[in-house]
């Protein structure tokens, strides 16, 4: 089955818009390919530009004026039929199937795969002495994974420099190498251990 792992980066927590949304696509014979996507929205709350450092003029600039519904098509039938993987899926898709019911197209993916729930009793990262939810950051941590040579990794994927969280390339392919690091500690190998962690 054709895998997606992807990522947003919003207007902010409600399903307001999705300024950017990228994905990495693995097809059944194992071939690669990375999709970005900007788009123009109307407006970012507080919170989310802080967190990005982007505002509204920086998507309009970004897109070229081009919205979601420029796009949802092509979108539409990437993801159709796909596993799609994420990390706290749920936000992504409520914002997904949100963009697509403004489009008057109903999203209800059946194949999905939250890295931040699956990987909560693995990296056992800690809030007052309780186990919580793993950020990516701390996912990426806890598999040695070196942040530099993702953000090299991202560049080759996508054709675009993206060097830090919060940017959806960056995002979705620090998650897409932990994801594969992992497979390979299951599974006695180090093909991608041997190029992503530190020391190799």
């Amino acid at each position: 089955m054709k895998q997606i792992y992807f990522d947003t980066e919003t207007s902010g927590l409600e399903p307001g818009q999705i300024g950017q949304l990228a994905m990495i696509i693995l097809n059944d014979d194992q071939s690669i390919k990375a999709k970005n996507y900007f788009f123009d929205i109307d407006s970012v709350e507080e919170g989310a530009a802080k967190v990005t450092g982007r505002d509204a003029e920086f998507y309009h600039k970004a897109s070229g004026g081009k919205r979601f519904d420029d796009y949802a098509s092509e979108i539409y039938n990437e993801m159709e039929g796909a596993m799609l993987i994420a990390h706290n899926i749920k936000f992504d898709v409520k914002f997904l199937t949100a963009e697509f019911f403004r489009c008057n197209a109903i999203f209800t993916p059946t194949q999905q795969f939250d890295t931040m729930t699956y990987f909560k009793p693995i990296v056992k990262a800690q809030i007052y002495g309780k186990i919580k939810n793993p950020k990516l950051e701390e996912l990426v941590r806890y598999m040695n994974i070196d942040t530099n040579k993702v953000a090299r990794f991202t560049s080759r994927l996508f054709g675009i420099d993206a060097e830090a969280y919060h940017d959806a390339m960056y995002d979705t392919t620090s998650m897409f190498v932990a994801v594969e690091v992992y497979n390979d500690k299951l599974h006695g190998n180090k093909q991608w251990a041997d190029v992503f962690c530190k020391n190799n």
